[in-house]
């Protein structure tokens, strides 16, 4: 199906995350429920916020993140950095 990760970054209590699903999962909704998944196991590491980067051309990425509530910040013109706080509720779903 792909691959998904968490990784330590330099920020305290910050996790960045990412996921690839393969060629073939792709707009069936994979990608969405990875992403959608990551804040429990985020949240069980000690981290407080979860950061996905990806290109600012990655529209199908994007809009996932926006979909799940991410809020964007953007680095230069090719990066595109998404932020959810766990300690807050989701904008679509109100849990935490």
């Amino acid at each position: 199906m792909g691959a998904v990760r968490l990784k330590c970054t330099a920020g305290q209590g910050v996790l960045e995350s990412g996921s690839w699903p393969e060629h073939g999962a792709r707009r069936h909704g994979v990608g969405a429920a990875a992403v959608a998944a990551m804040p429990h196991p985020a949240s069980d590491m000690g981290a407080s916020t979860v950061q996905p980067d990806t290109t600012a051309c990655n529209f199908g990425a994007i809009r996932v993140l926006r979909r799940l509530g991410f809020s964007f910040t953007h680095g230069d013109n090719l990066s595109v950095a998404a932020l959810a706080r766990l300690d807050q509720p989701h904008p679509v779903t109100g849990r935490r």
